[in-house]
């Protein structure tokens, strides 16, 4: 994600990446999920003077909304991109199909290369099985529901790619 983000530091005087475990090159936690990587975010933030500015790719807008509705001022923002608030265990059973790491070699080759250079050659395929389970969970239990958005006290952007196809402008609002 960092190689994504290279122009951000034009616009912002710091910028800090973070990775949750299990991704890039973090050891896996023993829990692998929005609970367990909202903590970690917390323990990252907890290391600023002031309340930062934050950007959540897909997941990391979720766990980052999760985190701002459990412990309010952490954050002075929060800017999402492709982070679907469609959870239901259907959804999650479609996402499943789609983590499937040969499906991923086959029809997306390009986005494979990318995942085991980021993640690793032995360990993209192993996070593809983690998430999988992960999306399962977030289809049964969504950790954010209209009513739990409502109550977040930071401003928050959300924000969908136009040419997207996994997460609609529909998913995100």
């Amino acid at each position: 994600m960092r190689q994504s983000l290279q122009g951000i530091e034009s616009i912002y005087n710091q910028v800090d990446y973070f990775e949750f475990s299990g991704h890039g090159n973090t050891t896996r936690s023993m829990e692998f999920g929005v609970n367990q990587f909202t903590g970690e975010l917390e323990q990252s933030l907890s290391n600023f003077k002031t309340a930062p500015d934050v950007f959540g790719y897909s997941m990391g807008g979720c766990v980052a909304l999760n985190l701002a509705y459990k412990k309010p001022g952490l954050m002075n923002s929060i800017i999402t991109l492709a982070t679907t608030f469609n959870r239901t265990p259907e959804v999650a059973s479609q996402e499943i199909k789609m983590l499937r790491p040969e499906v991923i070699e086959d029809k997306v080759p390009k986005f494979a290369e990318i995942s085991k250079k980021r993640h690793g050659p032995g360990r993209w395929k192993d996070l593809c099985s983690d998430t999988g389970m992960m999306m399962v969970n977030l289809g049964d239990n969504p950790p954010l529901n209209p009513n739990t958005l409502n109550e977040i006290a930071v401003d928050v952007s959300l924000f969908v790619g136009s040419a997207d196809k996994m997460i609609s402008q529909d998913e995100t609002t």
